[in-house]
């Protein structure tokens, strides 16, 4: 505990990242020093938001710490919330964890806790701080209707959209009740108006009655040398009866086209919840989804389609997470993250705190 508290305070106290003395593993110095930077940029413009602060309390209002009824947002209302968390909250979390799963010393726990959350965090924070130090254009790139214009004028598959305005008439009302204008976003409105889109067979045969779109979500980096490599790529089948597939079972996805093992991370959701689960099968079709191959092809069209993405709109961006559809008019990107979430992918995780450190030093 006490290397802990001197490693917060040596990174309080220097600007820039350097290793910890305190600290022997790089992971250890890049999470610690991640959890520090959050304080330093606490009130600076967010590329999404007025602020760092007000980014976090709106991404974190529906993420639990698991086991417990505490959205993580609540510690981020004000430094002193935050503080109290840095210092006090999470060692009495990672201590109670230590205890109860007992999968890893608590050291590991402590000082970068191998959860899905903890890479998200870090990748959210360094994308920011790469904003902040390099205010490229790029970032613009997170309003998802820009996005989807810069996509078609370079030749990326993306989901269509309406470019007219819509009015929404109920079937039974008069008088004027009922009714809803909605300004599309091409002509300065707030909302993109798009087509239901369907998964293809191949995917539908294996998911529920009345599943969502269920999307592949990729992760691509880009380092400082300009090299764009793909770090993972999973699919999220969804539950049964949903409209998107945020609630899902994660299942990763292999080169040759056949999916792992299945993860949920709902646990971080729901207060119902308590442990991560395992599947082989999807729980609500029954149907057998590890060691499934839905083809090569179909993946290596994704992963090419997302490499182009990166390097023709994004290529100054270190990681951006595609969400991507196999519909049945073909493959298409919905949508870009420049705050991605590996959600629970496996990934090569020393190439990528070898990546995470080089940003670190160098911006």
């Amino acid at each position: 505990m006490i290397t802990y508290y001197k490693s917060i305070n040596f990174y309080l106290e220097n600007e820039k990242y350097k290793n910890s003395p305190f600290l022997e593993k790089k992971k250890y110095n890049i999470h610690i020093f991640s959890l520090c930077l959050i304080l330093k940029l606490w009130d600076k413009k967010h590329y999404r938001s007025n602020s760092l602060k007000d980014d976090l309390i709106k991404n974190l209002r529906n993420v639990i710490i698991p086991g417990t009824f505490i959205p993580l947002s609540f510690f981020c209302y004000h430094k002193w919330l935050y503080m109290f968390f840095l210092y006090v909250f999470y060692p009495i979390v990672c201590f109670l964890s230590f205890i109860i799963h007992r999968d890893t010393g608590f050291e590991e726990y402590l000082f970068c806790p191998d959860t899905w959350f903890t890479y998200w965090r870090i990748n959210c924070i360094l994308s920011f701080y790469n904003y902040l130090k390099t205010n490229n254009p790029q970032y613009m790139m997170e309003d998802k209707f820009f996005f989807l214009k810069e996509a078609e004028k370079v030749g990326l598959s993306v989901t269509p959209y309406f470019k007219k305005d819509f009015i929404l008439k109920h079937r039974n009302q008069e008088g004027g009740l009922g009714i809803q204008y909605i300004k599309n976003a091409e002509n300065n409105g707030s909302i993109i108006i798009q087509e239901k889109i369907n998964n293809s067979f191949i995917l539908n045969n294996l998911l529920p009655k009345n599943a969502a779109l269920s999307t592949f979500r990729v992760v691509t980096s880009s380092s400082l040398s300009g090299d764009i490599d793909i770090l993972t790529i999973l699919w999220r089948a969804a539950r049964e009866n949903t409209i998107t597939d945020h609630n899902n079972i994660i299942f990763n996805v292999e080169k040759d086209g056949s999916f792992g093992l299945g993860i949920s991370n709902q646990n971080w959701y729901s207060r119902k919840k308590f442990c991560q689960k395992t599947f082989q099968k999807h729980p609500d079709s029954n149907k057998q989804i590890t060691g499934i191959n839905i083809g090569k092809k179909y993946i290596d069209e994704i992963k090419e389609l997302c490499l182009k993405g990166h390097e023709k709109l994004l290529n100054k961006i270190p990681l951006v997470g595609w969400d991507v559809a196999i519909t049945e008019n073909g493959i298409m990107i919905l949508e870009c993250n420049l705050s991605c979430n590996f959600f629970c992918g496996e990934f090569n995780k020393k190439k990528y705190f070898d990546f995470v450190e080089e940003y670190f030093k160098n911006l």
